[in-house]
């Protein structure tokens, strides 16, 4: 039996994901000194079939104490087979794509996955590389594309670091196109890597952080609010949007409000931006913006302010921010 407690989730088969994740990080007993404030009180995890799964998924900062990664960003390294037009976005077929391959190694996670209604702790991004124009993407034969991917949750960051091993060499088809799986990469450079919660949440206490961060916004980014949409990420939208998030994924609470300080405190210092579509499920289209923007706190005193800020933008590089991102919207990271 697992359930999730933030999910709301609950299924009678045991996660395969789950038990290579005891497997490789055993725990024999709980001692009350040792192990972090969400385990104390008598709290254990034990390797027997089923037990105290909701852990893993319920206490994110558990999974981080025993060493786990809770936060992966990659991208997939992919070359064509062929020449072809793509529509303007192939996001949601890269999606069920990958869903397809990690079911084949956890079906169960991945049936909890496509089930949810809310936010899912798996993105991924409309294909990289490809040269964009009125009619749809357009796939050159033998050329190099990527596809951004990021994880949230322990179980799902594991499967989808196992899946894509898998997958390399493998032929993977979105649309009308054919790639091969080249390689994967996650070595810190265009908005890849690896982090978790606790290492995030420790940035908080940071006394000295920088009251600015400039952030790339590599796909169109767009929040709703008051009934509206907007495609500027002003710093109310966008930690405001990052704040939720957080509070989605993990049970430690900021230490500000950061929508209404953002409002009021943060300023944009520059921007480059440009409005960008894409393509949505019903052969609709949603406005965004990409580029760049930096942000500035006015006080640069207000060190917890500063500290929550980047904390908050290293987080956006695997969550995402605004509307759409299980689909490749609002994608960023710090540069």
């Amino acid at each position: 039996f697992f359930s999730s407690g933030f999910w709301g989730l609950t299924f009678n088969t045991v996660s395969p994901t789950l038990e290579r994740c005891a497997a490789t990080h055993p725990v024999k007993a709980a001692n009350d000194a040792a192990l972090p404030p969400l385990l104390r009180g008598g709290e254990t995890l034990e390797r027997s079939t089923g037990r105290n799964w909701w852990v893993w998924y319920h206490c994110p900062y558990i999974a981080s104490y025993f060493g786990l990664t809770m936060l992966l960003a990659l991208e997939l390294l992919l070359h064509s087979d062929n020449d072809a037009t793509l529509p303007p976005s192939v996001a949601r077929a890269a999606h069920a794509a990958l869903l397809t391959a990690m079911s084949r190694v956890d079906a169960p996670l991945v049936r909890a996955l496509h089930d949810h209604d809310g936010a899912v702790p798996l993105t991924c991004s409309n294909l990289r590389g490809a040269t964009a124009h009125c009619s749809g993407l357009s796939v050159e034969k033998e050329h190099g594309y990527a596809l951004r991917i990021t994880a949230l949750t322990a179980p799902v960051s594991d499967l989808l670091w196992e899946t894509t091993a898998r997958m390399q060499g493998q032929r993977l088809r979105l649309d009308s196109a054919t790639f091969r799986v080249m390689a994967r990469r996650c070595d810190g450079k265009r908005g890849t890597g690896r982090s978790d919660y606790a290492t995030l949440n420790a940035m908080l206490d940071d006394a000295e952080a920088a009251p600015a961060v400039t952030l790339r916004f590599a796909s169109p980014i767009s929040f709703k609010s008051q009934g509206l949409l907007w495609t500027f990420p002003t710093p109310e939208l966008l930690f405001g949007s990052l704040a939720r998030r957080w509070q989605t994924f993990t049970d430690q609470p900021l230490p500000i409000e950061m929508q209404h300080e953002a409002a009021s405190r943060i300023a944009i210092s520059r921007y480059q931006m440009q409005s960008a579509a894409i393509s949505t499920k019903g052969d609709g289209l949603r406005i965004g913006g990409t580029g760049v923007a930096s942000y500035r706190v006015l006080d640069r005193h207000q060190t917890q302010l500063c500290a929550t800020m980047q904390m908050l933008a290293a987080f956006g590089s695997f969550a995402g921010a605004g509307i759409g991102t299980t689909y490749g919207m609002g994608q960023l990271w710090r540069l």
